[in-house]
């Protein structure tokens, strides 16, 4: 379910190519910018993203990619390959090997880019147990969750002097391998946070009820959409 007192309503993505039930009061970004057409962005409106009320919610930022897919990345590589990219693609400074347990890294100040977390299901066969059952083909769902230290907002040039001004955004990431229409449907759940990594166990091995709960109503409705 989604947190606290949210609602949980359907969205069509892409001219209703897709569809998914994300908490009522996000909004649609492309409302009040552009957005790329193989994207789609959704922002919690309570609070903006330089609002680090907590690490529940506040400023979260819920974007779906549809990418071409990339035959020679495997299923087992595919979150962490995206997760990477994204960390570069939002200028997260120091990256370094990624770690996956506070013994890892030792709590190295120098490690920007922590990954928690990496999952890979078989999803679609609208079978019992299966979490995204509406997809109407079977493939595989390769996921991970882990932190990022990025600049808030966007950027045109990155600037390792606003090291004060950087945040710890928590990432979760879901990536949907169409392999018949030979595409990557790429999900992420960016939540800031003021309090930077918890690398526990608890806060590490599991994905968020919330993030769980979006991704599980993701539909087809039209493949057309593929081209």
């Amino acid at each position: 379910m989604a947190d606290n007192k949210d609602e949980m309503s359907a969205k069509e993505l892409f001219g209703g190519g897709m569809s998914i039930r994300l908490p009522s009061q996000w909004r649609d970004v492309s409302d009040i910018r552009q957005v790329p057409d193989h994207q789609e962005v959704y922002q919690n409106i309570e609070s903006s993203t330089t609002e680090l009320d907590n690490a529940g919610g506040s400023g979260c930022c819920f974007v779906i990619d549809l990418l071409d897919r990339i035959d020679t990345l495997g299923d087992d590589d595919a979150a962490v390959f995206y997760f990477k990219d994204l960390a570069e693609a939002n200028d997260a400074i120091h990256i370094p090997e990624m770690v996956g347990s506070n013994d890892d890294h030792d709590g190295d100040e120098n490690h920007r880019l922590l990954l928690g977390h990496t999952l890979v299901t078989e999803v679609g066969a609208s079978e019992e147990g299966d979490w995204i059952r509406q997809l109407g083909t079977v493939c595989k769902a390769c996921c991970c969750n882990g932190w990022q230290h990025t600049l808030p907002g966007e950027r045109t040039t990155p600037n390792a002097s606003n090291e004060e001004d950087r945040v710890w955004v928590r990432v979760e990431l879901c990536v949907i391998r169409l392999k018949n229409v030979e595409t990557d449907v790429l999900v992420t759940l960016s939540t800031p946070s003021p309090n930077g990594p918890d690398t526990g166990t608890e806060a590490t091995a599991v994905l968020s009820p919330l993030f769980l709960s979006i991704v599980s109503t993701l539909e087809v409705k039209d493949w057309g959409l593929f081209g």
